[in-house]
């Protein structure tokens, strides 16, 4: 996806009142391009949501909805982003520090597709490593399981997914691609 795709997503999002969910596309888009003083404004408004959800939903309503005045909404941009003394590096920490946890549903994991879409900014290693012991990973469909086993063995996480193959094998005993699977982990294990 592109900066512009992530950068309004999170604009839907936050005009929803999903907060955390226009934070993993914010800072997304960030990652882009961390010289964007609108998306700077946009995480630091997405962050003070979680501590004054109508003033920054005011805020945000409010520049997002006065874009003919322009000029206006840059200084008021500045202005905003000054006052509150947030520069680069701290919205590279957020960054760093909610975009895993942005998006996280009311079971405390993260869905196939937004891990997925975190692969895309780093790599599948580093991503289920940022997240193993913070959240889990919702699958709700087969195919998507059988994917994401296939990458924790090309990725060795050998171990993890010889947890997940013998509760799928028993689940799904006549499930061809799970033994398979099963097959190519002990492979790797003894490679």
């Amino acid at each position: 996806m592109s900066l512009s795709k992530f950068k309004s997503l999170g604009i839907e999002c936050f005009l929803a009142r999903e907060f955390n969910r226009a934070l993993f596309y914010f800072s997304l888009a960030f990652k882009e391009d961390p010289n964007d003083k609108e998306l700077r404004m946009f995480i630091i408004l997405t962050d003070l949501a979680a501590q004054k959800e109508e003033e920054a939903y005011s805020l945000f309503e409010y520049y997002t909805l006065n874009e003919e005045n322009s000029t206006e909404n840059d200084a008021l941009l500045e202005e905003i982003i000054d006052s509150l003394e947030i520069g680069p590096d701290k919205l590279l920490s957020i960054f760093e520090n909610q975009v895993l946890q942005a998006h996280i549903d009311e079971e405390d994991g993260i869905s196939y597709d937004d891990f997925m879409e975190l692969v895309k900014t780093r790599s599948f290693k580093e991503a289920f490593e940022n997240i193993m012991f913070s959240t889990k990973v919702i699958i709700s469909k087969k195919e998507d399981f059988i994917d994401f086993l296939d990458k924790l063995i090309e990725h060795g996480f050998i171990d993890i997914s010889f947890k997940y193959l013998e509760n799928a094998v028993s689940i799904f005993p006549n499930e061809i691609k799970f033994h398979n699977l099963l097959k190519k982990a002990h492979g790797s294990k003894h490679s």
